[in-house]
């Protein structure tokens, strides 16, 4: 088919030059003029007859199908899977003390989920104890240790941290490896809120009593 098109280019130029040569373009003798003619119209024989095997070969041959696109290889990076969420734990109230709801967890009436690091789900301590102190953070304190009367046999819960509070916490601060100061501490208070959630969680009900 490549050949074909530049014989065809070439008679077409060949034609081009002889018309436009300005030796041919003067009048030429009538002999000359005749000679001239016969190439002229021998020429044009061979490009008709190269032009009609060209469009016959259009004909004869098969259209060449398209490339198909190469599929993209991707660079971008694999997004990661989600996490599912950690399942809620079941949680009731202690019937003998209350609690604080941890505000990074969520909490509802029969659940909790916490993530994770966000320590313990509830607290009953906040702030820092001593002798002397008051008011309903000290209440949370006795109500939590005169669940155990070996250590708080009192078990007063006057909201007044006095001598007697002082002495229960320090036998709860030697029960539990800390130094028995006979103050709340960022320590002690770690430890009773770790217990606080142990209990919930051990006296927690199953999910199925709540559907």
């Amino acid at each position: 088919m490549g050949k074909i098109t530049l014989c065809l280019l070439a008679l077409v130029g060949a034609i081009g030059i002889i018309a436009a040569t300005p030796a041919l373009a003067q009048t030429p003798p009538a002999t000359d003029l005749a000679a001239i003619q016969a190439i002229v119209q021998q020429l044009q024989a061979q490009l008709n007859s190269l032009q009609e095997k060209i469009r016959m070969m259009a004909m004869v041959l098969p259209a060449q199908p398209a490339t198909p696109a190469q599929p993209s290889s991707g660079t971008g990076t694999p997004a990661v899977p989600a996490t599912p969420a950690t399942p809620a734990l079941p949680a009731t109230k202690s019937q003998s003390f209350d609690i604080y709801y941890n505000p990074y967890c969520s909490v509802s009436e029969n659940y909790y989920s916490c993530p994770p690091e966000a320590g313990p789900p509830f607290t009953i301590v906040r702030t820092n104890l001593r002798r002397g102190s008051s008011g309903y953070e000290v209440r949370q304190l006795q109500g939590f240790l005169k669940q155990s009367p070996n250590i708080y046999p009192e078990g007063y819960v006057t909201g007044y941290y006095g001598s007697m509070t002082e002495g229960a916490v320090k036998r709860f601060q030697e029960g539990n490896d800390i130094e028995p100061v006979g103050v709340v501490g960022p320590k002690t208070r770690a430890k009773l809120n770790e217990l606080v959630t142990d209990i919930i969680t051990a006296t927690s009900t199953s999910p199925s009593s709540h559907q």
